[in-house]
This record gives C-alpha cells, structure tokens and sequence, in this order.
C-alpha cells in the first residue's frame, strides 16, 4: 500500500513498476481520485473474446487517464490487443489512455529523493 498526499489515503499496487507509478503521481498529478483497478472492459478479437483490467485510473477535474504499467520488457503480443481494449474503452469515455513502460533513472531518482526527505 502507498500513501498518496494527492488523495490523502492509501492505494494498493501489485508490482514496483505500479509503486513508482504511483510515487510520480502524488508528485505531478493535479487529480482529485485515483482508482486501482478500475474496471475489466471485455472484448472481441478475431482470436475470440477476452478481457483486460487496467491498473489506474486518475480521476481530476480536466477528466480522467486510464493507465496501464507494465515494463517494457515485459510487454507481449497478446498485451498489444488488451491496451488496445483499454485505449478504446478510455476513449468512449472521453478520457487520455497510457501504457508506462518505464522511466528515465533520473526521475525515479529525483522522485524518491524527495519522497524521502518529506517534500511532496
């Protein structure tokens, strides 16, 4: 669980990738909600039907992103089809839609810096 001054409670995460995700967040979002798995949007391909929960959703006052975190070198084929899912299901919502796939080592450094030292 992670604590973000942003919403003033704690979110839960499944992966480090998820917790950093959360740490740039509280850092640079001007949201008012942040949901963990938000919902499972169910779909059909021409391989059959299936279905994708996204990781977050951030919710403000300029609309909604609906994100996906996975690294990039983790990324399969059948992952390409699920974010497409997701991208189209924030869209019919009029929301932004993102897959993180990393970050620059730089950031996450400065982030948990400051994280640490108790700056927001």
């Amino acid at each position: 669980m992670k604590y973000l001054q942003a919403t003033g409670r704690m979110h839960g995460f499944e992966s480090l990738a998820e917790r950093r995700l959360l740490l740039a967040v509280d850092f640079v979002a001007s949201g008012d909600e942040v949901l963990s798995q938000p919902f499972r949007p169910r779909f059909s391909s021409k391989d059959g039907k299936g279905e994708h929960i996204p990781d977050f959703l951030l919710v403000s006052g300029e609309g909604g992103w609906l994100l996906d975190v996975r690294p990039a070198h983790l990324v399969k084929e059948r992952d390409v089809l699920r974010f497409a899912a997701a991208r189209q299901a924030a869209q019919a919502a009029g929301w932004r839609y993102s897959v993180v796939t990393g970050w620059r080592r730089e950031v996450m450094t400065g982030l948990e810096t400051l994280s640490a030292g108790g700056g927001r």
